[in-house]
């Protein structure tokens, strides 16, 4: 996710240590697990549930945040954020803006179908960094629909034009599927009218309720070389995996602090009820006795800084670091992923100390091998 949900391993723990010490740059929080859609992709099994985070949460999170003194990206995100309602919302937002306003970024990842002036008043109101998800034209988006089976393109548009009325800067997030997969400069003529700022592609991934098979193979090349194309023809757009790779490419090799392997991100993510997992936000309510659920801590009991003092020693996640010196040691690309991330390994290859999975070969090696063969 970058500043929405998919940071690329965002400046936070040397793993080259026998003990990381993790340090805290974003986390994630889910103010509510309830969706008003039903994307036929989306890994979120308690989407049909209404729960809703409390104000305290966010109170004892604001009151550390002060605490520690440092800045703090804080990211909302789903189920939809927006389903909890404008009321509730602000309520989980008046301790940041009381307490630790200078201190706080918000981001916002939202389906965009909910959006309208008292919304865009809100996020002015709060600075907040709005992220839409949309996929395309009406004809790509198709995977997007409520509970009923409708089509959702119009409502998801008709809340972007909002923000674009209002002037407020957005991002999209795009999921790229089977239909999408030979239409890429389709996709980024759509973007590009669109206006949005910055682009974010996701090739649809194997995690959580979707189970589908990950779609693998050189397709997916051909897509990020039709993309890249289009948008050297036209930079209109950020696309976020383009600039994180191309840094990457261009990085100087010889500075050690370049290394992405110094560069783990123990990302946590609050769930509605306070619990905390870590290294992904997909991992949230998830049911596996072999992780404990992958939950840490509960911010209603336990501080934010002794869950992150305490991550490094938490077995998923030493297997995850243990994974990714594995994938230091074999893998070409790893100076382009820095080792993966903890959900793919784990809905891939129900192994969270694995290696090379779909999402690997899709978002870091076909991706680095479509700039490289188009440069």
């Amino acid at each position: 996710m970058d500043t929405l949900v998919r940071s690329p391993q965002a400046e936070v723990a040397s793993i080259c240590s026998e003990t990381p010490q993790f340090h805290l740059r974003s986390l994630v929080l889910q103010p509510t697990t309830s969706c008003n859609l039903n994307c036929r992709y989306c890994y979120l099994p308690d989407r049909k549930s209404a729960r809703y985070m409390s104000p305290a949460i966010c109170l004892r999170l604001a009151d550390e945040i002060v605490s520690l003194g440092e800045e703090l990206t804080v990211i909302w995100h789903g189920g939809e954020p927006l389903a909890c309602g404008i009321h509730r919302f602000e309520q989980l937002l008046e301790p940041f803006a009381d307490r630790c306003r200078a201190l706080v970024r918000h981001g916002l990842q939202t389906n965009a179908t909910l959006i309208d002036d008292k919304w865009c008043d809100l996020f002015e109101k709060h600075r907040i960094q709005v992220g839409a998800s949309i996929d395309g034209a009406s004809d790509l988006n198709h995977n997007r629909v409520d509970w009923s089976g409708r089509a959702t393109f119009e409502p998801a548009l008709r809340g972007i034009r909002f923000l674009q009325k209002r002037n407020i800067n957005y991002s999209v997030i795009a999921v790229v599927g089977e239909s999408s997969l030979g239409k890429a400069k389709e996709l980024y003529r759509f973007f590009a009218d669109l206006g949005c700022t910055r682009l974010g592609i996701n090739i649809e991934e194997q995690e959580g309720a979707n189970r589908k098979p990950v779609l693998d193979d050189e397709r997916v090349t051909a897509f990020w070389e039709d993309l890249f194309e289009a948008w050297l023809a036209n930079p209109a757009v950020t696309i976020r995996e383009f600039s994180t790779k191309i840094q990457w490419l261009l990085r100087d090799r010889s500075d050690p602090t370049s290394d992405p392997f110094n560069n783990v991100d123990i990302f946590p993510s609050v769930a509605y009820n306070g619990d905390v997992v870590l290294l992904s936000p997909e991992l949230l309510g998830v049911k596996d006795p072999r992780h404990e659920n992958f939950i840490v801590g509960n911010l209603l009991r336990d501080s934010l800084r002794a869950i992150v003092f305490k991550g490094a020693s938490v077995p998923y996640v030493r297997q995850y670091v243990a994974g990714v010196k594995k994938c230091h040691a074999q893998c070409e690309y790893f100076n382009y992923c820095g080792g993966g991330q903890a959900s793919n390994k784990y809905f891939e290859l129900d192994d969270i100390s694995g290696t090379e999975t779909g999402f690997c070969r899709n978002m870091s090696q076909r991706l680095v091998q479509a700039i490289l063969a188009k440069s």
